[in-house]
């Protein structure tokens, strides 16, 4: 419970004082998480031996204690609030640079596959195995392959086949296309789903896609690439047709 719920929750037992301190935190709270104590005490007439009892009442040393952690609070709520309008900006960038036409690329591919292969390192390994439940339902043929099964992919996969590998910039999958790009008339066509514009292995794939990510619409915030990846297929899974 954060600090602001438990001071509206202890608002019926408030001394004269008291009542004057919440109100001022309810009514003027940009005020009171930057001023001194002195300044408060000077604004709402109350003293600073009244302002240390208040923050006493919940556990803390005195009031400039108090002040820090509804400062952090408030800085808290404002990161989250723009972390979900860089995650929102960041899906309909994604949606701006797939519209139905790039989609239709991607879709068509996965449809002239006889089978499908997909994979991912680490962490990319989720968005791998959540395009496999979603084309499952489509009814493809489609298998996720972890890192220790996909090294073998010259041994099952055919040139009808298709490979599909998410990265989010690294180049774990360096000795794998190695494999594939050595596999002669039997290589299958192979799509990197990356999000970095200057992705290592780009130029070892037959396509890559792009995905937006926050640097994509002039930020630094971190978002969580499994999320926007997730965001991708699900707009993907939209114009795909049933097998």
């Amino acid at each position: 419970m954060n600090l602001r719920t438990r001071l509206r929750e202890c608002a019926s037992e408030y001394t004269e004082n008291d009542l004057i301190i919440y109100n001022a935190i309810e009514n003027d709270y940009s005020f009171v998480i930057r001023a001194d104590s002195n300044a408060i005490s000077r604004k709402y007439g109350v003293s600073a031996a009244a302002l240390t009892r208040f923050a006493k009442r919940f556990g803390y040393v005195g009031f400039t204690d108090f002040r820090y952690d509804l400062q952090r609070e408030q800085y808290t709520d404002d990161r989250s609030v723009y972390k979900y309008q860089v995650y929102a900006e960041v899906m309909h960038e994604i949606e701006r640079q797939y519209p139905e036409k790039k989609l239709q690329q991607i879709a068509d591919l996965l449809y002239s596959a006889d089978r499908i292969f997909v994979t991912g390192y680490h962490v990319s390994a989720l968005p791998a195995q959540n395009i496999e439940m979603d084309l499952t339902l489509f009814g493809y043929d489609v298998h996720f392959m972890p890192a220790d099964r996909i090294f073998k992919v010259d041994a099952f996969a055919r040139k009808n086949d298709l490979l599909i590998d998410f990265s989010v910039a690294g180049d774990a999958a360096r000795e794998l296309m190695e494999t594939v790009n050595n596999m002669g008339e039997n290589k299958p066509k192979t799509i990197l789903f990356g999000m970095n514009p200057k992705h290592p292995l780009r130029n070892k794939f037959d396509y890559y896609f792009r995905i937006p990510d926050s640097h994509s619409v002039g930020s630094s915030e971190y978002l969580d690439p499994c999320i926007l990846f997730y965001y991708f297929i699900d707009h993907l899974s939209t114009i795909l047709k049933t097998k």
